[in-house]
Parts: C-alpha cells; sequence; structure tokens
C-alpha cells in the first residue's frame, strides 16, 4: 500500500522539483503564463468540488428533507470551521476564533457519520 501511494506521488513530486530546478531560468513571460495555468487548475478543481458537494444536496434533496438539512448543517459546519479563519480575515473581522485543522476534522467527521447512523452514512 506504501508503495502504491509513493507511486501516485512520485510524478507530482518529480515536477515540482524539475519546475524549482529551472525557475531560475524562466523568463517573465513564461512565469506568467506558468502562474494562470496554476490558477486555472485551482479553478477547475474548485469547480469538480462545487459540483461534488451539488451532487450530495441533490441526492439529500430527493431522499428527504431531514437528510438533506443534515446534509447542509455538516456542509456549513466544515466550511465555517475549516476556512472560517480566511473568510473573517476577507470580512476584515479581527479576532481569535475556534478553527478546525485537518486530523481534528477528520475525527469530527467520524463522530457525525456516528451521530447521523451506526452504518456509516447519513440516514
Amino acid at each position: 500500500m506504501l508503495l502504491a501511494a509513493s507511486l501516485v506521488a512520485l510524478p507530482g513530486a518529480v515536477a515540482t522539483v524539475a519546475l524549482l530546478a529551472m525557475m531560475e531560468h524562466i523568463d517573465e513571460q513564461t512565469m506568467r503564463w506558468l502562474s494562470v495555468f496554476t490558477k486555472a487548475v485551482s479553478l477547475f478543481l474548485i469547480y469538480l468540488l462545487f459540483r461534488y458537494i451539488c451532487g450530495i444536496a441533490h441526492e439529500a434533496m430527493q431522499e428527504s428533507r431531514k437528510r438533506f438539512g443534515k446534509v447542509l448543517l455538516i456542509f456549513v459546519s466544515v466550511f465555517l470551521l475549516c476556512g472560517g479563519k480566511n473568510l473573517y480575515r476577507l470580512m476584515g473581522i479581527h479576532g481569535e476564533g475556534r478553527y478546525l485543522y485537518f486530523l481534528q476534522l477528520v475525527f469530527w467527521v467520524w463522530r457525525c457519520f456516528l451521530f447521523c447512523g451506526h452504518r456509516g452514512g447519513i440516514q
């Protein structure tokens, strides 16, 4: 399993090292195109995530309003707990809040699954 994970990550790691090694030899125009490309890839990934979230929400709405409410509560909670710090900073609100890190989020999601049903899914 470790070998499979390493083989999946290897191409990205090699490409990152190659790009970093070539950075000092890249002219300004190429750097701009590289910046545009990375922003386009980021937007594409955000689009895929948005479509996934909409699909889950639509499926929950088709099943029942109660399940949709639970799904919506989980979506909003995860967004505010993980991205709340950046959201507050963008809105100009200063202060200390409670935010989650990745491992805390995994634990929180596990507890939500236990809360929502014994079969590991949102019922």
